[in-house]
């Protein structure tokens, strides 16, 4: 397990010195948590959490998750959370670094696209359907996500749900996942009231390509069986996409 800290773009500041301004560049960067797999797989998963955890708080999902796929895990923080104090929370900001993390694993560290699979849990379906949108990855594993936050809200307010009109859209999940440019599996909980599963159920009548929708009948938003629900399910969908 290693703390890492993923570049990210300059911004320019100024500072007194000498009684003159000088332009400097102050580099910031993007927190992440890597679990590398210890036998050696050659698939990086990048994984962006849900809105009540940060990349600690990530830390054993993800470490079964690498472990028994036997695949690398990169997890990436989000402006405001955790460790990523330089920045708030922010729709371009989270697109800006979730571009910024893509381009360096495969642009710089030579990951092939082929090898990348992105992973989005909740609010984390966000910046990995953009992501999908726009490159040609190995394949999107989207967990509880939603079509948009408006219509999320909605389902959140209920009886109250003209409330959401003062809600703005952002992330439309369902106008990104309608340009999917890699295959997708959904996962969501029959017994998801927070997010309820017709929001997966609409991504997946959008998206395509090859997708697979997966409805666990006992699965809520929180609560779910690791090998049951999500890893020996995802696992065959893999399976799949790899078959001659």
């Amino acid at each position: 397990m290693s703390l890492n800290w993923g570049p990210k773009s300059n911004r320019s500041i100024k500072r007194q010195k000498s009684n003159d301004l000088h332009d400097e560049k102050e580099l910031e960067h993007i927190p992440c948590l890597f679990l590398p797999c210890e036998d050696g797989g050659n698939k990086v998963v990048i994984y962006f959490h849900g809105n009540a955890e940060d990349i600690g708080l990530a830390f054993d999902l993800l470490y079964m998750f690498g472990a028994e796929m036997q695949m690398h895990v990169l997890a990436v923080e989000y402006p405001g959370y955790g460790l990523y104090k330089t920045s708030k929370p922010d729709e371009e900001k989270m697109k800006e670094d979730a571009d910024a993390i893509y381009d360096y694993l495969t642009q710089v560290v030579g990951i092939k696209e082929s090898d990348i699979i992105l992973f989005g849990r909740s609010m984390g379906s966000g910046p990995t359907s953009y992501l999908a949108s726009r490159k040609e990855c190995h394949s999107l594993l989207l967990m509880s996500p939603y079509m948009s936050i408006k219509d999320a809200a909605k389902s959140l307010l209920g009886w109250a749900s003209f409330l959401s009109v003062i809600v703005y859209e952002r992330f439309r999940n369902v106008d990104l996942i309608a340009q999917a440019k890699c295959p997708v599996f959904f996962l969501h909980g029959q017994r998801d009231t927070l997010i309820p599963p017709h929001h997966s159920v609409e991504l997946n009548r959008v998206c395509p390509r090859e997708s697979f929708l997966h409805l666990p009948a006992d699965m809520d938003h929180n609560e779910f069986k690791l090998m049951d629900d999500l890893v020996q399910p995802f696992r065959t969908f893999i399976s799949q996409l790899e078959a001659p």
